[in-house]
């Protein structure tokens, strides 16, 4: 650590005399410094290597530097990094680890506590995983949509093994409805969780789950979930007329993911328990139909899904992030497979969506359904589910 500081002290000082360009040297930095303070302990690192293990009083600040280093761009695909130890992040100033594509491994008996603080938009920057920015035409608003968790968001090719992780997370107002939480992950784009356990509590805003906020695609397998989940809606400030309510965006739990969108999910030989609570900001857990506009108001939860959702690229114009161009209820790349899944000591079995073929509503035919993956007014969701 004491070598780095150094290093990027001298740097700084010598920056207009350096060999190096300005942004060659911005690149550098960008490594060791989060929202210009030089974060985290750096001595478990090692380039050349391929295994490395976080371990003993500084665990936690050694983590901090994983995060550190993630955002600044280095890659760990390859690589596997253990926590040998246990971790208390509430104690550090704690970054989401963006785009982890390596191993991150946990080790019996050993536990990290989680609290994340999302910062979406402020002087300081932001510390999640921006996944897509929204652009609507014919209406007034601009949005990124932006994610937040233990990883904030994991690749193709990473994965989190192993790992006992014990959340204490109370967000703030992002001022933004839509960002995502996830326990371990916040956006799951191609990676894998794995034997992994989650416990504890989160309370916050728009789309939560227990395992992963934004699930894309991925595989979530031997996972055992136990955690309580308040989603509150976030409150509009700028929404001064809304019969009533100043309340906007979502408030959505789901049990292991949040929200499911875009792509394949499988789910395999999971168990859920989860007390799944949703509510205004101002604590008001009756949440009208109608908030704006004669709109229905996006209150949903599920005990393995908050929301599925549908997507699908169709390459028109209006959305920027392609992957995500055009919402589409009957052409979307949606889908959920599951296996052995248990939930609150019931196994999970596709006689919930016994009636379901003859609902206009897709799954909501049964309220049992619903109860499992949320609800929405788009149909044929019950053809993207798979229960084995």
């Amino acid at each position: 650590y004491d070598k780095i500081n150094t290093a990027i002290s001298a740097a700084a000082k010598d920056l207009k005399d350096a060999a190096l360009k300005e942004s060659d040297i911005e690149a550098l930095l960008a490594k060791y410094v989060s929202n210009g303070t030089v974060k985290g302990d750096y001595t478990w690192y090692n380039a050349n290597a391929t295994t490395m293990e976080i371990t003993g009083t500084k665990a936690a600040e050694q983590v901090v530097a994983l995060s550190t280093m993630a955002k600044g761009g280095t890659s760990f695909a390859g690589k596997t990094i253990t926590i040998a130890d246990d971790v208390d992040l509430t104690e550090v100033d704690f970054d989401p680890i963006v785009d982890f594509d390596g191993t991150l491994k946990g080790t019996t008996d050993k536990k990290v506590t989680v609290d994340v603080t999302p910062v979406w938009n402020t002087a300081k920057g932001r510390n999640g995983k921006t996944m897509m920015n929204y652009f609507q035409t014919g209406n007034s608003w601009y949005k990124d949509a932006v994610a937040y968790g233990l990883v904030a968001s994991l690749k193709e090719g990473g994965v989190v093994e192993g790992l006992t992780v014990d959340l204490k997370v109370t967000m703030d107002n992002p001022g933004n409805q839509y960002t995502y939480f996830g326990g371990i992950v916040g956006f799951l784009d191609g990676g894998t969780i794995k034997d992994c356990k989650v416990t504890g509590e989160i309370k916050g805003y728009n789309r939560i789950g227990g395992v992963v906020g934004y699930a894309k695609a991925g595989t979530i397998e031997r996972v055992d979930v136990n955690v309580k989940i308040t989603a509150c809606m976030y409150d509009d400030a700028k929404n001064k007329e809304n019969n009533g309510y100043k309340y906007s965006g979502y408030a959505v739990a789901g049990g292991i993911i949040g929200y499911e969108s875009a792509g394949t999910v499988e789910i395999n030989d999971c168990t859920v328990k989860a007390e799944l609570t949703r509510m205004l900001s101002n604590g008001t857990t009756v949440i009208p139909k109608n908030l704006k506009d004669n709109t229905p108001s996006s209150d949903m939860k599920g005990f393995v899904v908050g929301q599925l959702d549908t997507w699908k690229n169709t390459g028109k114009g209006g959305y920027t992030t392609a992957g995500y161009t055009e919402w589409d209820a009957t052409g979307s790349a949606t889908k959920l497979n599951l296996t052995n899944v248990t939930v609150n000591d019931a196994p999970l079995s596709s006689d919930i969506f016994a009636d379901a073929d003859t609902a206009k509503e897709g799954y909501q035919a049964t309220a049992e359904a619903q109860n499992h993956f949320g609800s929405h007014n788009s149909s044929e969701f019950v053809n993207r589910i798979k229960i084995k």
